[in-house]
């Protein structure tokens, strides 16, 4: 009765618009189908923009999209060299060494880490820079501002709500998948498969709490010990003993910052035999306790 007072302001799609070629839906009741890949969660961003940058090599069980949004810069992945244009990115998949070299002069590159359920629906991307397309330089500049306003706003839980920093990554990912299947550097269209080193890093990282040890991955991939030991080291040039070694403290030190748990607690869920043996392991490796780490962490 009253919509006539109220001011509405109208759209109207110039000709041609692809709102004219909507159309009708054939079926009223079936529409777009669920995600190709899970929401990513635990996001952290950060922008690089100094000269100060580390040349060694990272470990962890993370994604890490690089955006070069500016500038130069070789991504060094598993030991392989990416030469990275302005205007491309790459993902880094859990468990790939990985460091980066930038190039001379002023650069901008945004870093996106994030986790998800299924590195699956990724796999074509492994290896395979890709171009940021205008529509992926105008997702990422709205997901710097969302991110930089969400990740501060807290609710009165003190839990910030960054449902829209989610979705915005979730898009960029999509449009990032959707441009390495259509690029020319793509050299196969078949699906990858995950290689097996990257299934046994996943697998120890797992069930590294419960103290498990080299045989117990040989049995549980049915492989011979000394087999898994050489097809490991094949794939990733280094073997599978120091692996799990940086698999356990990569643990440690994300339940370390991420978690309030007893040092205790963090030893046993690390995998190490009791607490004063974790501690003596984590100081000889990092130059201090795991208490210390903790607290300059937070």
């Amino acid at each position: 009765i009253y919509l006539n007072k109220v001011s509405v302001p109208s759209f109207v799609p110039p000709e041609g618009h692809k709102l004219h070629s909507m159309g009708r839906p054939s079926n009223y009741y079936r529409g777009t189908p669920i995600l190709s890949f899970p929401p990513p969660v635990n996001i952290v961003s950060w922008l690089h923009t100094e000269d100060t940058i580390s040349k060694v090599d990272s470990f962890h069980h993370r994604f890490i999209m690089l955006i070069n949004l500016h500038g130069a810069c070789d991504a060094v992945i598993d030991h392989r060299v990416y030469n990275l244009r302005e205007g491309e990115g790459v993902l880094v998949f859990p468990f790939q060494y990985h460091h980066f070299v930038p190039g001379e002069g002023k650069r901008l590159w945004l870093f996106i880490g994030f986790e998800t359920n299924d590195i699956i629906p990724f796999e074509h991307m492994k290896g395979r820079p890709f171009a940021l397309t205008d529509y992926f330089v105008t997702l990422s500049h709205s997901f710097m501002k969302l991110y930089a306003d969400e990740i501060t706003a807290h609710s009165e839980e003190g839990v910030p709500n960054c449902d829209r920093t989610v979705l915005a990554l979730s898009s960029m990912l999509a449009e990032a998948l959707k441009s390495v299947r259509e690029s020319t550097r793509v050299e196969s269209r078949s699906r990858l498969s995950e290689s097996l080193s990257a299934k046994v890093q996943r697998w120890l990282y797992q069930n590294v709490g419960r103290g498990v040890r080299i045989a117990d991955a040989a049995h549980h991939f049915a492989l011979s010990e000394s087999r898994l030991r050489a097809r490991f080291r094949s794939e990733m040039g280094r073997s599978l003993g120091t692996v799990l070694a940086m698999l356990r403290f990569e643990k440690a030190r994300s339940l370390l910052t991420s978690t309030d748990l007893r040092i205790g607690e963090i030893a046993s869920t690390s995998g190490f035999e009791n607490v004063y043996a974790f501690s003596t392991a984590f100081k000889q490796r990092y130059g201090i306790s795991p208490r210390k780490f903790r607290q300059q962490r937070h």
